[in-house]
Parts: structure tokens; C-alpha cells; sequence
């Protein structure tokens, strides 16, 4: 998905020398990241809510893991539709119980 989106926000545990992880772990490489937000700072929920301003009415939205998470917590409801990791979409109402007849 970095590649494709014109602001990247890396949620990051710790920054290290360059060198210092197996590429192979690596799953955002840094020229594609604008900025990073490490999760012992605490910015994670101004990240979010700045986010949810962003969305605009109609708009599905993928919530993956992390601060995309969050997101959900700031978005008026009805506005857009989420959009869950198991592929559950514009789940707005309890699907109708079958009668046990």
C-alpha cells in the first residue's frame, strides 16, 4: 500500500543505524515513508484523528492494523463504510436470524 499512497506514517518501535536489521524483515522500506511516529511518544491518537477529518462521506476505508485502527474511534457514524482484515464490508445492521423450525 506504500507504494501507491502519497503520505506514509511509519509506526515505529525504535529507530536503529542503517545496517542494523535484515532486509528481509523490513516491511516499508524508508524512501517510501514521509514521516514516522514512534509508539512510546504517544502520537498515535493525534495521528488518527487527524486521519478521520480526511475521509470523506462515502468512502470505504481499510482498517488495518495499528493507527488505522484507531481511525475508527474518530469517524462519524454512517459517514463511511470500514472495511475489516476479513474482508467484512459495510456491515451496518445483525444479519436476520434463521428460525430454528
Amino acid at each position: 500500500m506504500a507504494t501507491a499512497a502519497k503520505t506514509v506514517v511509519a509506526e515505529v518501535d525504535e529507530i536503529v543505524e542503517v545496517g542494523a536489521l535484515d532486509p528481509e524483515i523490513v516491511v516499508t522500506p524508508h524512501l517510501y515513508v514521509t514521516a514516522w511516529c514512534s509508539r512510546r511518544s504517544g502520537c498515535e491518537e493525534l495521528i488518527a484523528r487527524r486521519a478521520a477529518r480526511l475521509l470523506k462521506s462515502g468512502w470505504v476505508v481499510n482498517l488495518g492494523i495499528g493507527i488505522p485502527t484507531l481511525v475508527s474511534k474518530y469517524v462519524d457514524e454512517g459517514v463511511v463504510f470500514l472495511h475489516s482484515e476479513n474482508g467484512v464490508l459495510a456491515s451496518d445492521r445483525l444479519p436476520l436470524r434463521r428460525s430454528s423450525t
